[in-house]
């Protein structure tokens, strides 16, 4: 990540602008991490690529992760706490069967988990900023409510009585007088 300004000439009204950007190599590094974890992710998908996991795969995915160095990435602190996570879950293969749950759910492919750098920085945006997640959280929770609301309100318009949907025939006797 830079930080830069632009000269004073092309300022307006005295404000300072910055402008963040990446440049190719933190991108090439970002998209090595997504890759690496992706491919990873893949091997783990079916249970036969699974038995075909050596001792040395999953150690070489390890030390991929131990030597990603997040220190001069937009978002270092994210980076830490995923590869912590996935550290902290790793399988023991010493096992004849080894539990892959675990890591499997740690490496499934969802918002709440990005790996690229995109989603990442919109996963900050949305749900870390403390200025600007409340509003997604409030939208989220009000869209999950019309979700589970959705149902009932469709149940209580099938569930009316029989006599409210159709019409009661009432036989008029033919043979009484009129008044």
């Amino acid at each position: 990540m830079r930080i830069f300004t632009f000269p004073r000439e092309h300022q307006d009204d005295g404000g300072i602008y910055l402008v963040f950007y990446l440049d190719q190599y933190n991108l090439t590094v970002n998209m090595r991490f997504h890759t690496s974890i992706s491919e990873f992710r893949t091997r783990l998908s079916s249970s036969e690529s699974q038995a075909k996991i050596t001792k040395s795969d999953l150690d070489q995915f390890y030390i991929q992760l131990k030597t990603f160095d997040s220190r001069f990435k937009l978002f270092p602190k994210y980076y830490h706490n995923y590869i912590e996570n996935l550290n902290r879950l790793r399988p023991d293969l010493d096992d004849t069967h080894p539990d892959w749950t675990f890591l499997k759910i740690a490496l499934a492919d969802k918002k709440s988990k990005p790996t690229k750098t995109l989603p990442i920085f919109v996963y900050h945006i949305k749900y870390v900023y403390k200025i600007t997640s409340p509003l997604f959280i409030a939208h989220q929770k009000k869209q999950n409510l019309k979700k589970l609301n959705a149902p009932a309100k469709l149940e209580a318009k099938n569930n009316k009585p029989k006599s409210s949907k159709e019409w009661i025939r009432v036989p008029m006797p033919r043979n009484q007088p009129r008044k």
